[in-house]
C-alpha cells in the first residue's frame, strides 16, 4: 500500500504543520507503508525531515518490537552516509524503498513530537550556519545511526534523540541545535563503547 496524501510537504511550511500533515496521512496507511512512499510524500523538505521522522520512534523511552531498530536504522545509515558525500537529495535502493515501516509507530512518535515542535519553533532561529554543514553532520549522524542498531533495550534512545535534535537543526538552520544533538549522541556512544570495553576486560 502506498502512502496516500493529497498535498506534499514544501520547504516553506512550518515544521509543526508538516508533522500534522504527515500524521494525518499516516493514520490512513494501515499496517505499514513503504519507504519509497514516505520519501515521495516528504517532497522538498529532503533529508533532514526524513532523518527526523525515522529517528523519532527510536528516541521515545519505550520498548520497540524486535527488529524495528534495524528497520529504521538502515535508511538512517544510508542517508547520513549520503550527507558525508555531500548529497542533498533522498535516494534509496529499490530493496529499501520497498521496505515497510510501521505507520502506527510513526503516528505515536509524531503525536509525542508535535507539542515539542510547537514550543521549539518559538526559540529556533538560523544561527551558527557553519555547524549545519552536511559532511560533519553526516559523520556524527552515521555514528549515532550505527549505535541505534545495538540490540540492547533503551541503548538507542539517546543517540536517536541526538539525531532528532540534529535533524531539527538542519531543517531550521539552527547550528546550535545541531551541536547540542551531536554532543548528546556522541557522548552516549562514548559511554557505550567505554562500558563495553570494561565489560570485555572483566570477562577476560
Amino acid at each position: 500500500m502506498m502512502l496516500a496524501m493529497t498535498q506534499k510537504t514544501t520547504p516553506t511550511e512550518p515544521l509543526t504543520q508538516v508533522m500534522t500533515h504527515l500524521r494525518g496521512a499516516l493514520t490512513g496507511a494501515g499496517a505499514g507503508l513503504t519507504m519509497g512512499a514516505l520519501t515521495e510524500t516528504l517532497g522538498g523538505r529532503g533529508v533532514g525531515l526524513l532523518l527526523l521522522l525515522l529517528a523519532l520512534p527510536m528516541a521515545l523511552p519505550v520498548p520497540v518490537p524486535p527488529g524495528v531498530n534495524i528497520a529504521l536504522a538502515a535508511p538512517l545509515i544510508l542517508l547520513t552516509a549520503q550527507q558525508i558525500l555531500g548529497i542533498n537529495t533522498i535516494w534509496l535502493p529499490a530493496s529499501l524503498a520497498r521496505r515497510r515501516v510501521p505507520a502506527g509507530l510513526l503516528v505515536r512518535a509524531l503525536d509525542a513530537a508535535v507539542p515539542w515542535s510547537m514550543r521549539l519553533e518559538r526559540v529556533l532561529a538560523p544561527r551558527a550556519a557553519w555547524a549545519t554543514g552536511q559532511r560533519g553532520v553526516g559523520l556524527a549522524g552515521l555514528i549515532m545511526a550505527l549505535a541505534i542498531c545495538v540490540p540492547v533495550p533503551f541503548t538507542n534512545t539517546i543517540p536517536a534523540a541526538g539525531l532528532v535534535l540534529m535533524a531539527l537543526g538542519q531543517i531550521t538552520g539552527d547550528g546550535l541545535l545541531v551541536l547540542l544533538g551531536a554532543a548528546l549522541g556522541l557522548a552516549w556512544v562514548v559511554v557505550l563503547v567505554g562500558a563495553a570495553a570494561v565489560g570485555l576486560t572483566l570477562l577476560s
